[in-house]
């Protein structure tokens, strides 16, 4: 799986409206900051590159702290875990597949999860 596109990301929020508000929230305050235009558009491509800056950094300190090994063992338990959920022929969202990850990840390493 590889890295997601703007256009993934948007669709991702779409269907998780609760993250919008606060992205949007962040990239108005850094577009006002920059002086730059704040307009729908222009704010909604700032709050999917703060996504996908906020989701590199937190891979990049989940990669430092847990071995490739490790994060491969776990994210094939977590995948047969949910293949067990969600038998119908659609699957999981990937959303679902990713926090359940996240919190497995924390769960086994929270050093990687601390500030």
């Amino acid at each position: 799986m590889g890295e997601p596109t703007d256009q993934e990301i948007r669709e991702i929020l779409d269907r998780n409206p609760e993250f919008w508000s606060p992205l949007r929230e962040e990239a108005v305050r850094s577009l006002e900051e920059a002086g730059a235009a704040v307009t729908p558009e222009v704010v909604d491509a700032e709050a999917v590159a703060i996504l996908r800056r906020k989701a590199f950094d937190a891979l990049a300190r989940i990669e430092e702290f847990i071995p490739t090994e490790e994060r491969r063992r776990i994210y094939k338990e977590v995948e047969a875990l949910l293949l067990e959920a969600y038998p119908e022929a659609e699957g999981f969202p990937d959303e679902v597949m990713g926090e359940a990850i996240r919190r497995r990840l924390e769960q086994e390493y929270p050093e990687a999860f601390e500030p």
